[in-house]
């Protein structure tokens, strides 16, 4: 596994909002072949970062005990109920995270602001920044989705069709103790984010013969692709 910021910095910057992306279909596949599954109800626009962290991060959170006695966790399991009140709850923590760890290192020789500024499609300030950043419908980048996962204690793993899964959040910030989980997401490039949760089992298409039906991927090996 890779570590996605320093990679990801020397990608030009897109600011272009998208909507209703189709999910790659080697991209579903791989996600299959490792039991995972897109939330397929992340938000399609400029939301669909913080939507989709928080979809992932809810669903690790039902089976992850440990993530689930946080404080954090706790405060945001508040929201979830609305898709609304999580975007904002989520901006609105993130906000704070990055005006009080401007200064801290996103790894060694580089602090989360310079971090910031070097993948933000704007030339502006660090406080006008962490502002549009909680702006709603704003597109937020990979350092954003670094500082929710160090916020929540949990690293990030982000799958995508033309690279081997990367991570940001806690254990770049953290070396000395381990995440209280690792959630998933899926990205395409700079465009579109989606939430990743445990794929759901078949269902029985007849349970009185004991037939299960076909799932629509076939799980393969990661080197098939």
């Amino acid at each position: 596994m890779l570590p996605l910021l320093p990679r990801y910095l020397s990608i030009p910057r897109c600011s272009q909002r998208t909507e209703g992306i189709a999910v790659p279909p080697e991209l579903e596949r791989v996600l299959y072949a490792n039991r995972l599954e897109i939330c397929r109800d992340t938000l399609a626009q400029g939301d669909c970062g913080v939507h989709g962290f928080g979809l992932s991060l809810h669903a690790t959170g039902l089976t992850n005990k440990k993530l689930a006695g946080t404080r954090a966790y706790k405060s945001f399991l508040r929201v979830v109920g609305s898709v609304d009140g999580m975007v904002s709850h989520l901006r609105a923590a993130v906000k704070s995270w990055m005006y009080r760890e401007g200064d801290s290192d996103a790894w060694d020789g580089m602090c989360f602001k310079a971090l910031a500024l070097a993948m933000s499609s704007h030339q502006e300030s660090y406080a006008a920044h962490v502002e549009r950043m909680a702006r709603a419908g704003e597109w937020v980048d990979a350092s954003v989705i670094h500082a929710l996962g160090v916020l929540f204690s949990v690293d990030v793993q982000v799958w995508q069709v033309t690279s081997e899964p990367t991570i940001v959040g806690h254990s770049l910030a953290n070396r000395s103790n381990e995440p209280h989980a690792i959630i998933n997401m899926a990205m395409i490039s700079d465009l579109h984010v989606w939430g990743v949760r445990n794929a759901r089992q078949p269902l029985l298409s007849n349970p009185e013969r004991g037939d299960w039906m076909q799932p629509r991927w076939q799980a393969l090996p990661l080197e098939v692709f």
